[in-house]
């Protein structure tokens, strides 16, 4: 019996048909990996963007680490300088 309706099923099957459907699922695959191959550039450009950005940061990042170290070598020769007008009390008293 499975032998009789394996051979109606393709009997009643239209090779032009079969073929007419290979033909649009390859068109329907050659047309996505196309949007695909789109939306990778695009994603490549993003990347390439935030690649510049984080590379900003880096700089803003050490620009702020070298001016915090500029400030402690200033505080320090403020405080190492016996002359300074921050140790003048008439001078803290005109700052408060």
């Amino acid at each position: 019996m499975e032998i009789e309706t394996i051979q109606k099923i393709v009997d009643r099957i239209d090779i032009v048909n079969l073929i007419f459907i290979a033909g649009m699922f390859w068109v329907f695959n050659i047309r996505l990996d196309r949007k695909f191959d789109k939306i990778d550039q695009r994603f490549e450009k993003i990347d390439a963007r935030f690649e510049k950005v984080d590379q900003r940061f880096d700089n803003i990042e050490n620009r702020l680490t070298k001016l915090e170290y500029d400030m402690i070598e200033v505080k320090t020769i403020l405080r190492l300088k016996e002359c300074c007008m921050i140790q003048d009390e008439r001078q803290i008293k005109k700052a408060e």
